[in-house]
């Protein structure tokens, strides 16, 4: 697992692997997921989700995070 946050902040990217609602942080801490899974690998490689400094990750959260 590897922390990754979203490129732009203003997007709402699901988190299928987190259960239904589960949207990805917009915290500069991001999320911890797995960058081997197809569906994170295919944004991580067009730039939408872009490695989270490690200074940020004590600040973030693994949970998910829920819709409204």
């Amino acid at each position: 697992m590897q922390r990754f946050r979203l490129k732009s902040p203003q997007q709402n990217v699901p988190m299928p692997d987190r259960g239904v609602g589960s949207l990805f942080t917009s915290d500069k801490a991001g999320e911890a997921v797995d960058p081997k899974n197809p569906y994170y690998a295919r944004m991580i490689a067009s730039g939408e989700l872009i490695p989270a400094d490690p200074d940020d990750a004590s600040g973030g959260s693994s949970k998910p995070s829920k819709g409204a």
